[in-house]
């Protein structure tokens, strides 16, 4: 149970910091940064605003829940609870990128899934940032593999959990 726990606590920073940055896209704050990465490549949903603004929130978010003792720490570091926090973040954004680009070429429109092997990119779409973030965490402290697959599994559920949250209040407009 230790490790579904230690699972869930390690997504809390980037569950607070996604949420909120869903309200900043909403309310279009930081409008001037709302500049597609690479329309071509990527869609018009993946956003300098989004690599601006996420990994600053994930890296607030992760020194808040550290200094309270929230999350598990491993093993002692050297590097900044922010900085660790701010690449979380941008783990996050850089997992999406592959299947988005894989998405585009095969002319898949932002933000739905295709009627040909829907289950795969139903799966791809809620995994892919999780297992970047895994990665990291993997790579910055020595997180037991069982909290590991524990975080993709707890990520992968509240991805599916959110994402029909914010549909049913219509801040999303399509429900998977």
């Amino acid at each position: 149970m230790t490790y579904l726990k230690d699972g869930f606590l390690l997504t809390l920073p980037l569950l607070c910091s996604t949420v909120l940055h869903m309200m900043i896209v909403k309310s279009n704050l930081f409008a001037s940064l709302r500049i597609p990465l690479s329309k071509r490549l990527f869609g018009e949903n993946k956003t300098w605003r989004a690599f601006v603004v996420l990994p600053v929130l994930t890296g607030v978010f992760f020194a808040i829940f550290l200094h309270f003792n929230m999350i598990p720490i491993y093993e002692k570091s050297t590097v900044l609870p922010f900085v660790v926090g701010y690449f979380l973040g941008l783990f996050y954004l850089i997992g999406e990128l592959p299947n988005s680009f894989v998405k585009r070429r095969l002319g898949i429109v932002p933000g739905e899934l295709p009627s040909k092997n829907r289950f795969i990119f139903f799966l791809l779409d809620r995994l892919d940032s999780s297992l970047s973030c895994a990665l990291l965490y993997g790579l910055i402290w020595e997180v037991p593999l069982a909290t590991l697959i524990s975080f993709v599994l707890v990520g992968f559920c509240l991805h599916f959990v959110f994402t029909q949250f914010l549909w049913l209040l219509k801040i999303r407009q399509n429900r998977f």
